[in-house]
């Protein structure tokens, strides 16, 4: 098994981007590089990397949160959607779901991505 090297993410905004994935998912900036078409930020969430591209022309073809969700383990679920609702972020669903052995919430970043919390039961 290949282990992910990271999730790439298609941004209109970066500077909006960069501050919803610090502030309200706690991500830290480990790196950035840029070229003539494209620049790039690395975000560390926890083990794993978030690449958010923002491409200079628009032409790029590619289209903004093109990705299914991102997923992110959380300790508790009510204090974690209290940063999102503060962000202004829209939720998915009226209130986590319960899933059993844990709980889960959907809701949009900046582009329309889906972001999934996840609280594992003790």
């Amino acid at each position: 098994m290949l282990n992910m090297a990271h999730v790439g993410v298609v941004v209109k905004d970066l500077n909006e981007s960069i501050l919803f994935y610090t502030k309200v998912l706690e991500c830290e900036i480990s790196g950035t590089s840029e070229n003539e078409r494209i620049k790039m930020v690395y975000l560390s969430a926890g083990s794993s990397t978030i690449e958010l591209l923002k491409y200079k022309q628009d032409d790029s073809g590619r289209g903004k949160g093109i990705i299914d969700h991102l997923a992110f383990y959380v300790i508790n679920m009510e204090e974690a959607l209290k940063k999102v609702e503060e962000y202004g972020s829209k939720m998915l669903f009226d209130s986590p779901r319960d899933m059993g052995y844990q709980k889960i919430m959907f809701f949009l970043g900046p582009d329309g991505e889906r972001i999934e919390f996840i609280e594992t039961k003790q």
